[in-house]
């Protein structure tokens, strides 16, 4: 089976075929390494309440966006553990909370509890990701 190839850059100025599930890799790393400037956090810490609105609908965002990504990556490396850990502590717990409770305020904390663990998740997935790649380069 030919596995399918990406053209991308190799640090040199010629260009290479990338396998597809490394290109995955290392667009996730890029997505995971962004970091917001430090005077946009002061801007909107200035702002108000309204602003705490439109950053809690940017964190969802950012969520729906980086999600797709994040579990192809995880089933194409076959990292199995990390994504039944994905499912333990972020789809599981607002999932148990719908099922206990009917209340808006326990599921919205709840809501808010599975977007703070899954930036959590995503830090701890920064930290490990250059270990896979240096695992697919050496192979």
């Amino acid at each position: 089976m030919v596995p399918k190839l990406r053209c991308g850059t190799n640090r040199s100025f010629t260009m290479q075929p990338v396998p597809v599930k490394e290109h995955n890799l290392n667009k996730l790393k890029k997505w995971l390494n962004y970091e917001l400037g430090g005077s946009v956090i002061f801007y909107f810490y200035f702002i108000g309440f309204f602003t705490w609105t439109i950053l809690m609908v940017l964190a969802i965002l950012c969520v729906a966006i980086l999600l797709p990504l994040l579990i192809k990556v995880l089933i194409e490396q076959k990292r199995y553990g990390w994504l039944i850990s994905f499912f333990i502590f972020i789809v599981a717990p607002p999932l148990f909370m719908y099922i206990r409770t009917e209340d808006w305020y326990c599921l919205t904390i709840s809501a808010f509890f599975s977007i703070g663990c899954f930036y959590f998740y995503c830090a701890l997935l920064r930290l490990i990701i250059p270990e896979w790649n240096k695992k697919i380069v050496t192979r």
